[in-house]
């Protein structure tokens, strides 16, 4: 089978950079696994990686959830909330979910004044 280009495999993706926008896959400073799609009106998507998520896999979960905001089947994220644990000065993420809620907390690291 012939190896396709990324923007037959990522179309989402690839229409989404064609007009601006941009998207991250990767660990960030301050959240690991992370894929976000974004341009500068709006956020499309912010997910983490899934406990045994290939990059590729988490790859095209991105492209998935950037067409389905595209198409108005969903609708972009709307905010991410970073709370403090003042105990022990961690860092924990919330961000919107595929199904439109919110993922669990998680603990990023250990300085809030890396937000």
């Amino acid at each position: 089978m012939p190896r396709q280009e990324p923007a037959e495999r990522f179309p989402n993706l690839d229409q989404l950079a064609r007009h601006g926008g941009s998207y991250l896959i990767g660990d960030t400073k301050s959240i690991p696994g992370a894929a976000i799609a974004s341009d500068s009106r709006e956020v499309y998507s912010a997910l983490i990686r899934r406990d045994g998520e290939s990059l590729d896999e988490l790859h095209r979960r991105l492209d998935e959830v950037v067409g389905q905001v595209m198409r108005g089947e969903r609708e972009p994220v709307r905010s991410t909330r970073c709370q403090i644990n003042a105990s022990t000065s961690a860092r924990s993420v919330v961000s919107a979910r595929e199904d439109g809620g919110e993922m669990p907390a998680r603990r990023t690291g250990p300085a809030a004044n890396e937000l």
